[in-house]
This record gives C-alpha cells, sequence and structure tokens, in this order.
C-alpha cells in the first residue's frame, strides 16, 4: 500500500542501542578499561553483559555493575565510564544491523522524518551518526540533555519540531512502557537485545521496519490501534482468543465494581484462571505472569523498590499491568490515574 504525503509525515523515533546499532563489545572493552583503573583488575565485562545492560539509566547499570557504591562514588564511576566509552567509540564503533543504510534511505525516500531518543549521555549518538548517510537522522535527543525518563524526552524533541504524529522503535520492554507513556504507538525491533509484551508491530529485521510501519499505520487509520488520550476508560471488543463473550463480561462486570484491595485480588485471580484454562503460548504466559505477579505484590506491599524510587517503580509496574488488560482486550487506556486508582491504589506523583 502507498500512502500519501499527508501520512507520511509522520515521524519514526529510533532507540539507539539494540535498534540502530550494536556497540556492546566496544562499551565492553572500554568500561572493562576504565574500571580497572578504579576498581583493580579484578573488574570485567563481557560484551554480552553490556548488552543485557544497554536501555537503562546508568545509576542502574552501576548499581548492578557496581553495587555498594556511595552516591559520591557512583558518580565518580559513571562519569569514568562514560568519558571512556565515547572516547573509545569515536575509533572503534558500533556494528550497523543488515540493510540498515539501504532500510533507512527508503524511509526517508518514502517521506518519514526520522529522530533518535536514547537513554544515553551526550556525545554518545554523535560516534553513531558518522556510520550513516549524512543528513538521515533530523535530530536527536538523549538522557544526558534532558535527564529525564525516556517518554519526557520522546515529548520533549516532539515538541520541538512541532511533531503531531509519531511511533517508537526499540528492542526491549523499556522502551514499550516508555512508548506507552508518551502515548506512541510502539514498533519492537525484535532482532535486537530484548524483548516486548504486546507491540503493536514487530520487525524481525532491520529490512522488515517499513513493512512493519506501513501495517501500524494502516492499523491505526482504521480504528484498530486506539489512542492513547481518550478521557475514559472503555472496554474494547472481544476480539482475542483468550476470553469468551461470557468471560469478558464477567471481567468487565468486576473491573467496575472494584472497591479496594480484596475486590482487585479477585479480578487478578479470575483474569488468571481464565488464562490459564483457554491456554496461551508459554512465553505470552509468562509475560502475563509477570504483570499480574508485580500487581499483586503491589496490592500485598511486597513490591521490591530499588534506587530508581518507589513511585517511579509503581508507576512501570501498573503501566505493565495495563499492557497486559491492554493486550488481552479487556481494558483500553485511557485515564492512566482512573487506572491506578482503581488498580493500585496510588497515583505516582509526576
Amino acid at each position: 500500500m502507498v500512502y500519501d504525503r499527508v501520512m507520511k509525515s509522520v515521524a519514526l523515533l529510533f532507540d539507539l542501542d539494540g535498534t540502530l546499532w550494536d556497540a556492546s563489545f566496544p562499551v565492553a572493552e572500554a568500561w572493562t578499561e576504565a574500571g580497572q583503573k578504579i576498581l583493580g583488575p579484578s573488574f570485567s565485562l563481557t560484551g554480552a553483559q553490556v548488552r543485557s545492560l544497554m536501555g537503562m539509566k546508568m545509576d542502574d547499570i552501576i548499581a548492578s555493575i557496581a553495587p555498594g557504591m556511595s552516591p559520591e562514588e557512583r558518580q565518580e564511576f559513571s562519569y569514568a565510564l562514560l568519558s571512556a566509552e565515547n572516547e573509545y567509540l569515536a575509533t572503534h564503533p558500533g556494528s550497523l544491523f543488515p540493510e540498515e543504510k539501504e532500510t533507512l534511505a527508503e524511509l526517508k525516500r518514502q517521506g518519514y522524518r526520522l529522530f533518535i531518543v536514547s537513554n544515553c549521555q551526550k556525545g554518545y549518538i554523535e560516534n553513531f551518526l558518522p556510520l550513516v548517510e549524512d543528513g538521515t537522522f533530523e535530530d536527536h535527543l538523549c538522557w544526558g540533555d534532558t535527564k529525564a525518563e525516556k517518554n519526557v524526552t520522546m515529548l520533549a524533541l516532539m515538541q520541538k519540531h512541532g511533531i503531531r504524529d509519531a511511533l517508537y522503535i526499540g528492542d526491549t520492554r523499556g522502551d514499550e512502557t516508555q512508548s506507552r507513556l508518551a502515548s506512541l504507538p510502539f514498533l519492537f525491533a525484535a532482532y535486537g537485545f530484548g524483548e516486548a509484551l504486546a507491540p503493536d508491530g514487530t520487525a524481525y529485521a532491520f529490512s522488515e521496519i517499513p513493512g512493519a510501519i506501513e501495517l501500524i499505520l494502516s492499523r491505526k487509520k482504521k480504528g484498530s490501534i486506539p489512542s492513547f488520550s481518550s478521557e475514559k476508560a472503555h472496554l474494547s471488543p472481544s476480539n482475542n482468543p483468550y476470553f469468551t463473550d461470557d468471560e469478558l463480561a464477567d471481567l468487565r462486570d468486576k473491573l467496575a465494581k472494584i472497591d479496594g484491595p480484596e475486590d482487585q485480588r479477585s479480578f487478578l485471580a479470575l483474569v488468571d484462571s481464565y488464562i490459564q484454562k483457554n491456554g496461551t503460548s508459554d512465553k505470552e504466559y509468562a509475560g502475563f505472569r509477570e504483570a499480574v505477579e508485580a500487581a499483586i505484590s503491589l496490592l500485598d506491599g511486597t513490591y521490591q523498590f530499588n534506587d530508581v524510587g518507589k513511585s517511579s517503580v509503581l508507576f512501570l509496574a501498573m503501566q505493565n499491568f495495563y499492557f497486559f488488560c491492554f493486550y488481552l482486550g479487556i481494558l483500553v487506556i485511557e485515564n492512566q490515574e482512573e487506572l491506578f486508582l482503581r488498580l493500585g491504589g496510588a497515583v505516582p506523583k509526576a
């Protein structure tokens, strides 16, 4: 299908690591060398270890690879790693994915506007840009610019360029979460480093991105990808294989009557029982259980909060539960505060 130029005014916001390049091995070399100067020769990181950390905020990465540091020590260590990384990547860049240059050129030819939004520090994206044709990407913005969650960075870039219609392309559950928080459709780069729960489209190779985008835009045009800015929550049609119409009606009724922790637990237990009875793939069920267990642990007060902060972790956990409901066709978002109040009992602070 060929879309008109108005349709192609859509902006494509790309994640970097795992989506546009793989820099895990040179980053591991740079971090190992810098880390050994501070922590000694026993400090070492592999490319696979770095790959598992990419997409996280630097504070969380440092807490993972060098636990026990004070805030001051963590800041100093982070600065040393990032400085070494930027310097090393200037002469030892990461690798593009197969057919990436050709695909980016095709997206430009079709009229899309291309941007990069990453959780990286300043100077990191600049090491990637020389690998593609000059002018391929209109602009970029990162955590180093905004010091904010990725969804905030997405919206800041969109505001800067007057973008009204966009989608995000990334390779991790975190990218998916941040896309939803920014009210953007999410295209999952399955060739990358992570996984997704309920993406709006999937590309298993870089060359599949244009086709996946067209499918998302087609579905959006037909209204089958819902708006994430409607004022009130509403229930979607029965369009999934996991619930019968009677089961959906039962879930609808219980969702509307939630009034306290016991009702919340009852709702979660019922969802879980229907999923087990009607069946899913092992991978799907694992994702559903993860979301349900996070919601239950929040209700029980046993959720393990980390250094990111209670409100931030609560927000992400409940957002994952929203994905769960949305994917199964129970709930379409909506009013996020109402969802948090109904299912989590609290609204995170901005």
